[in-house]
């Protein structure tokens, strides 16, 4: 349990998405989030709903002629990411246990665009509460912002230009 702890938080330290003087930022269990130590995930964001934002190694699709990068994203919720959830769609299905969300992105990275494919919210058990096809537009990816982040980090992580 502590290895699971330990390489939960140097992820999050090492990137900056989790602050040192932060026991514990998220509303999930450290036993609820033993999937996310194996070494496949890596971080690559965070913002004050998710502490950590992590990307998922085995899913990474990455096209170096049209610079498009496919993966499989999950956003670790903190208590406000919960309780907003269940304020905006609470009303429609039961987020008391949400813990998580994946994200299928693509990313442009020689336009700078990026769509959402989908995105499952889940319980910190892992059981999903509902699955969203998204929108296929690109969109432009906006300076600053975290999905910059997210693009940069694994642009810099696979050496891609």
């Amino acid at each position: 349990m502590k290895n699971i702890l330990r390489n939960i938080l140097l992820v999050g330290l090492l990137f900056g998405y989790v602050s040192a003087n932060n026991d514990w930022p998220f509303v999930c269990k450290l036993s609820e989030l033993s999937a996310f130590k194996d070494k496949r995930y890596f971080g690559v964001g965070a913002n004050r709903h998710s502490p950590l934002i992590i990307a998922d190694s085995k899913t990474i699709q990455i096209d170096k002629k049209n610079k498009t990068i496919k993966v499989w994203t999950t956003w670790l919720a903190s208590q406000e990411g919960r309780d907003d959830s269940i304020q905006s769609t609470g009303k429609y299905y039961n987020y008391n246990n949400f813990g998580y969300r994946k994200v299928m992105i693509i990313i442009d990275y020689g336009t700078l665009r990026f769509k959402k494919i989908s995105t499952i919210e889940m319980n910190c058990d892992g059981t999903n509460i509902t699955s969203v096809e998204m929108d296929d537009t690109l969109k432009q990816i906006v300076p600053g912002s975290v999905i910059e982040r997210i693009t940069y980090e694994i642009m810099k992580k696979y050496n891609l230009k």
